[in-house]
């Protein structure tokens, strides 16, 4: 009876279901960084080495 709650708008590791969709979707814009305007994909950099768990994944996108 000592269960943990989880709120309804956090997803499994405790991420908003909002920002895991924009981890994603900046994830999206830097793999076809050569396809968008240089603006988008420095501010998707940004959002990806804000975000990630991910040392390498923030390393490369810092170097954007």
């Amino acid at each position: 009876m000592t269960t943990p709650l989880i709120h309804p708008l956090l997803t499994a590791d405790g991420i908003p279901d909002w920002m895991a969709d924009r981890l994603t979707e900046a994830r999206g814009t830097l793999a076809g960084a050569s396809q968008h305007p240089k603006s988008p994909v420095i501010l998707a950099a940004r959002g990806v080495a804000g975000q990630t768990d991910s040392a390498s994944e923030c390393s490369n996108a810092a170097q954007l």
